[in-house]
């Protein structure tokens, strides 16, 4: 038997011109009965309402409604009230039956005006923003003045306690001011703990409330409405700021930022008081607190041990110090944007935080007497050895390397004293006494006149020496021009 809807819909298609062939097409209903009713033999009132099969669900109607008013999700009702109830249905039919739940209780909200100067909302939000150097995740700390609906905003690489105040400090600089209230949600930086109606107050947080004098209230949670006006704009930030544009950095970021809400946002007609922020502006700021006279500091105090190659890391980056305190335990103040480092109570290093992750800052005056301290045991080393190639001689030719070659003597000077070891002390006597006088000092053109030397100054092994009538050539001839040809 038809129910009444298919009757109804028959009537319907017929009205609206649709032929027999396509009502039976579109129904599915036989040719002579869809005849039977246009012609009225089938009468209306043989049609009955037909009721749907009731829902599994049905019987933990209450259950259901009580957990759903906890604010659980679905998937772990289901658990439970199959695991605790011996419910046997389906997890599509609990969804079904949620969803008539919902359009049989719909969500009502009183809307919630303030005064001006009574309350600000702030609240956090990721973009995915454009750079030059490519696409990355940032995070805008936003506020919004809730009776004339002006904003300002900070973007930051990371949502921290410290980025939260500074975005604080700039706000209030901005607004001139601080209202009675400021709305938050339930994040870490702002509460420590909360169980139901008891709170706990982040303390360095509380301390930054306390000082500008504005009291710090909490959304309930998963309630994001109790916060309406700071939610709705990020939708709008995205769409007409953030989209479409590519930055060079974060500082060009907020700069750009800043100048979008003083020139568009706070300058457009408001959606929902239909009103320009910023003309409603000058009368909010009349109420708004005083700030007082000296700017809160906040920073926060870690340690940090010095590694071996003088560096500390400071939020996934490494910054150095000076050598002197390698292998120690220093001091961070870290800063929103910068930190100093400490040794004790004296200030020994100060660094601006990279925006990135896992670079490497390195000051090269931190550095400085680390080498010079190493370097006279080597040097003093390598003299001892040519005095002992040859005593007067070996080491005037060492202080000529050493004024030649400068820095790199360090490098250069043991190539040649393993050239020097394969010559008798009476020939290097005669080698080093020729090159001081003609100046020869760089290491390639000293190897190429020994290999041209005659047999008088031929390598032999050690305490044998050949004689010859062969006059020497004059060295004048490899006489360098000055300089270090590639090989310090």
């Amino acid at each position: 038997m038809l129910g009444m809807k298919e009757y109804k819909n028959v009537r319907m298609l017929e009205t609206s011109g649709t032929s027999i062939h396509g009502i039976v097409k579109r129904t599915g209903i036989a040719r002579n009965t869809v005849r039977k009713i246009l012609r009225g033999e089938e009468n209306e009132s043989r049609y009955v309402l037909t009721v749907g099969k009731p829902s599994t669900v049905e019987p933990y109607r209450a259950l259901v409604e009580e957990k759903l008013g906890k604010g659980l999700r679905l998937k772990r009702i289901y658990r439970e009230i199959k695991e605790e109830n011996g419910f046997a249905g389906s997890y599509s039919a609990l969804k079904r039956f949620a969803r008539r739940l919902s359009r049989e209780n719909p969500t009502a909200y009183i809307r919630f005006e303030t005064l001006p100067g009574e309350q600000t909302q702030n609240d956090w939000s990721g973009f995915e923003v454009e750079f030059e150097n490519g696409k990355r995740n940032c995070n805008l700390s936003n506020f919004v003045l809730c009776c004339c609906r002006k904003m300002h905003g900070t973007w930051y690489e990371r949502g921290t306690l410290p980025n939260l105040i500074d975005s604080h400090k700039k706000a209030f600089k901005k607004f001139e001011g601080v209202t009675i209230d400021i709305v938050y949600d339930n994040q870490k930086s702002v509460v420590a703990y909360r169980f139901r109606k008891e709170i706990v107050l982040n303390g360095k947080f509380r301390k930054f409330a306390e000082y500008y004098g504005f009291n710090t209230v909490l959304c309930t949670p998963y309630k994001p409405n109790s916060k309406g006006k700071i939610e709705r704009p990020f939708p709008y930030i995205d769409d007409d700021f953030v989209k479409g544009r590519i930055f060079k950095n974060v500082d060009d970021l907020n700069a750009r930022y800043e100048q979008w809400l003083d020139e568009i946002a706070n300058k457009r007609v408001h959606g929902t008081t239909g009103k320009v922020p910023d003309e409603q502006f000058e009368l909010e700021k009349l109420r708004l607190r005083p700030l007082p006279e000296k700017e809160y500091e906040f920073f926060e105090l870690v340690a940090r041990k010095v590694a071996t190659d003088c560096l500390i890391s400071v939020e996934g980056s490494r910054y150095s110090v000076p050598w002197k305190h390698a292998g120690t335990s220093v001091t961070v103040k870290n800063y929103p944007n910068h930190f100093e480092v400490y040794s004790a109570t004296e200030k020994i290093a100060e660094h601006k935080k990279m925006v990135e992750k896992h670079q490497m800052v390195i000051v090269r005056e931190h550095y400085e007497g680390l080498r010079q301290r190493r370097k006279p045991a080597r040097i003093s080393t390598m003299q001892a050895k040519f005095r002992m190639l040859s005593e007067s001689h070996g080491e005037e030719y060492f202080a000529g390397l050493v004024k030649h070659h400068k820095a790199c003597i360090s490098i250069v000077g043991p190539k040649f004293l393993r050239l020097f070891e394969n010559y008798p002390p009476e020939v290097l006597r005669e080698i080093f006494s020729m090159c001081v006088e003609h100046g020869i000092y760089d290491f390639t053109q000293l190897r190429e006149y020994l290999h041209r030397m005659p047999t008088v100054v031929t390598a032999a092994p050690s305490g044998c020496v050949h004689h010859s009538n062969i006059e020497p050539r004059d060295l004048g001839v490899y006489a360098l021009a000055g300089g270090c040809h590639g090989n310090c």
